[in-house]
């Protein structure tokens, strides 16, 4: 394989698996997927709106997942397929305190004739996706085998299965899929390559209209990566052109004044992310000229600062501080995490639990990588999983929400995504000649087999497991012939027969690759 073929063979694989996940997830089974479909038909059809509700041709009425959803015992045919007659209903979405971006491209898709409004979401989301995954798994190819098979088993079922949906998550997901990538391994001592300046740009874009907390995230990532990499982001500003630039700063405007124009706590944050990104940058370039004893208390000082602030910031709650629903809150982050790997549809479509062994110990592989080449990788990582577990309290507290359940795992994959990069990608500060006798070389060579098997054959398991639940409950058949699946256009078998020949030709692409230098997927 040329690396001019790359991007097709790559593009071709990457949008069978999507395709395959748009296939088998029945209409309604994608959490709140409803509620978005709603909101982007509304958008562009500029309904009419009372208490929640629009006035819209029942197309965009999907199957009611109310008798199975959070009961994996209930196949999804529990709901009778909906046949439209073309009236207009009232419909009712929770999804209104979203940006506007994250539903405007999914619901000019929803205009077009010939499929339901669905289906059309679908199909435009997973365009949109293939393109960022695609694009992100070949710069990674291009840098090192290792780096494409951790990117792999970044992307867990949980990140596939989301992609085909009309829930903005598709956009952040995949948006941050590029960004991390693209920052990860892009040469700043030049200026960057004009496309992958545009993926920076767009997966920043796609981050920050498409989520509440997508400004954040995306402030997130890339402040993470200039102090992993030790670059300044006016460095990076300026090796980047005038339209990339222009379009993270219009997305972010446009952000900007949606947040300040919302009524949502958790939505007015997006307002101080950018803000705190700059008072951070500032920091760190001063913090350069303070010597090193003194830094690390500054470093103290900061997390003593840290930990003060944030019961004061989450008391600000209109319900004050609970302890008893911080406890709650805290203690799910396990299960959080979890649900990120695989826990499909409405968390009640589990992967099988060995899958998440296999997925952690691979994980584990990476973190003994990390040890022997890359300490500073492995305390990026561990920061970042720290991260993603705080803001995920903090979004969830000031939500009001009293459950203490209120947080899904699918919510931190933009940041969680990069855990597995960072634990084999080097910040390119390593000397030539580190490895005399090819161990690590190695080591990284047979990782790289093993983060790529484990993360497709996780993702298989994945898709059968939840075609499996949908079609008759965890209780039911193995047999895919015995699955009932009147909801969605084909067998689910399928879907599954072409998920798993577009794994093998991703996998093969990734371990038959020829390594054209070492294992470094960083640049200085």
């Amino acid at each position: 394989m040329s690396d001019r073929q790359l991007p097709w063979i790559v593009a071709a694989l990457v949008g069978g698996i999507i395709l395959s996940w748009l296939l088998v997830v029945p209409p309604g089974a994608q959490p709140d997927e409803h509620s978005h479909l709603v909101r982007s038909g509304a958008l562009v059809l500029r309904a009419d709106k009372t208490d929640g509700f629009y006035v819209l041709p029942d197309r965009y009425v999907m199957t009611d997942p109310g008798c199975y959803a959070f009961d994996p015992f209930a196949p999804a045919t529990c709901a009778a397929p909906l046949e439209h007659s073309g009236q207009d209903l009232l419909v009712l979405t929770r999804a209104d305190d979203y940006p506007p971006g994250g539903h405007g491209l999914t619901g000019a898709a929803t205009l077009l004739p010939g499929l339901d409004p669905v289906w059309w979401a679908r199909l435009v989301a997973g365009v949109v996706a293939t393109v960022f995954v695609s694009a992100a798994i070949v710069l990674a190819l291009r840098r090192s085998r290792l780096l494409g098979g951790a990117l792999l088993l970044a992307l867990t079922p949980m990140a596939w299965s989301s992609l085909p949906s009309a829930n903005p998550s598709t956009y952040a997901i995949a948006g941050a899929t590029a960004l991390w990538v693209a920052l990860l391994t892009t040469d700043l001592r030049s200026r960057v390559p004009t496309a992958t300046a545009w993926l920076i740009a767009s997966g920043w874009a796609a981050l920050a209209v498409s989520r509440r907390d997508g400004l954040v995230w995306a402030c997130l990532i890339v402040f993470g990566v200039a102090v992993f990499r030790r670059f300044a982001l006016v460095d990076l500003t300026r090796r980047l052109s005038v339209g990339p630039v222009a379009l993270a700063g219009v997305a972010t405007l446009v952000t900007l004044v949606w947040g300040v124009t919302s009524d949502s706590r958790t939505s007015q944050l997006v307002v101080v992310a950018p803000i705190l990104l700059v008072v951070a940058e500032l920091v760190r370039s001063k913090a350069d000229a303070v010597p090193s004893e003194a830094r690390w208390w500054l470093v103290a000082i900061g997390a003593i600062a840290g930990v003060v602030a944030w019961p004061l910031l989450v008391s600000t709650r209109s319900k004050g501080w609970d302890t008893d629903l911080v406890v709650a809150i805290v203690n799910q982050t396990d299960d959080n995490l979890v649900e990120a790997i695989g826990r499909l549809g409405w968390l009640d479509a589990p992967i099988p639990s060995f899958a998440v062994y296999a997925w952690l110990l691979a994980i584990g592989g990476a973190v003994g990588f990390a040890l022997i080449t890359n300490l500073r990788g492995l305390v990026a990582a561990v920061v970042l999983v720290l991260v993603a577990a705080l803001s995920s309290w903090t979004f969830e507290l000031l939500q009001n929400n009293d459950s203490g359940t209120y947080w899904q795992g699918r919510y931190s994959l933009p940041l969680l995504i990069g855990v597995p990069l960072l634990l084999v990608v080097r910040p390119g500060d390593r000397a030539d000649g580190a490895d005399p006798d090819g161990i690590v070389g190695r080591f990284g060579a047979r990782l790289t087999v093993w983060v790529t098997i484990t993360g497709l054959l996780v993702l298989n398991l994945g898709a059968w497991a939840a075609a499996r639940r949908w079609g008759v409950g965890l209780d039911g058949s193995y047999l895919p012939w015995r699955w009932d699946t009147s909801l969605q256009p084909v067998p689910s078998a399928l879907p599954l027969a072409l998920l798993a020949a577009c794994s093998v030709g991703l996998g093969w692409s990734v371990i038959a690759r020829p390594e054209r230098a070492a294992d470094d997927p960083a640049v200085a």
